[in-house]
């Protein structure tokens, strides 16, 4: 089976939430890609779509999706004093995310520059479990098009008064949610890398508590692909494991659903 894929290298409303923002994009487009930072939301990517295919990838149901980084570390669970933290998250963590919190309140963009070839946004990111409370750091991200290529490149500089050493985690590197249509995981993970071997469809069962499959992918890149095996690959640099799957039915290409597909390459490094 081929996937034809663009490639990045690398829930209910919640009552009460503020309104979302009117959307501040800032765009790169090379003619065959088009690329798409919203900097009412932390500078996440909003907006990834082809010439061919122009209509949104990006699922941005809640501040929760998107392309974003997202970062992980203790306690479990963190609220600080005097702060808000929705229940059902409260085993997560530490997790300060680039667009926002799940109580609607977006991050906020401190710097951004484009030059037409090159997008540079930096931002304070929300955790995401706490009402409207800011992380103690900053991320950093720079995107660039090539072809059919998107490269983006992260970083986070972490200043927490908290200097405890927590175990490392997996960090999403970064987050990918597109919309439900591409609803297929795809990748090679058998034992003989680029040796044009099968790829295989990898499942999972989101009821679970935990919705995603973790899975190795041996030759450090997955896609989500509809069913015409078109989508988003997604490759970050020697990360082998994967986190993914679909969440919901199958189909939508409403970027605002609930359901959608989600693929990020994850490594356990502390912060």
């Amino acid at each position: 089976m081929r996937v034809l894929a663009l490639f990045l290298i690398l829930s209910a409303t919640i009552a009460g939430e503020p309104p979302r923002p009117e959307p501040r994009m800032s765009f790169l487009d090379n003619g065959t890609l088009k690329i798409g930072a919203d900097l009412a939301l932390g500078g996440a990517i909003t907006w990834l779509s082809h010439r061919e295919r122009p209509d949104n990838l990006i699922n941005s149901h809640d501040l929760g999706r998107q392309i974003q980084m997202s970062h992980y570390s203790g306690p479990v669970p963190f609220q600080p004093q005097g702060t808000t933290l929705k229940p059902e998250w409260r085993t997560i963590g530490w997790n300060p995310i680039q667009t926002g919190d799940v109580f609607g309140h977006p991050s906020r963009v401190l710097e951004h520059r484009n030059d037409g070839r090159e997008l540079y946004v930096k931002c304070v990111p929300m955790h995401w479990p706490l009402d409207n409370v800011p992380g103690e750091c900053v991320f950093e991200s720079w995107t660039t098009l090539d072809g059919p290529t998107v490269t983006m490149r992260f970083r986070a500089t972490n200043a927490r008064p908290d200097q405890t050493r927590y175990q490392a985690r997996n960090q999403e590197l970064p987050a990918v949610y597109v919309i439900s249509a591409l609803h297929r995981f795809m990748s090679y993970t058998g034992e003989r890398p680029f040796t044009g071997g099968d790829l295989t469809h990898v499942t999972n069962d989101f009821r679970k508590p935990w919705p995603w499959t973790e899975q190795i992918c041996t030759e450090s890149w997955a896609a989500l692909v509809g069913d015409d095996d078109w989508g988003v690959g997604v490759a970050s640099g020697d990360i082998c494991v994967f986190h993914g799957g679909l969440f919901g039915k199958a189909g939508s290409h409403d970027v605002r659903d609930s359901t959608t597909t989600y693929l990020a390459p994850v490594r356990k490094e502390g912060t």
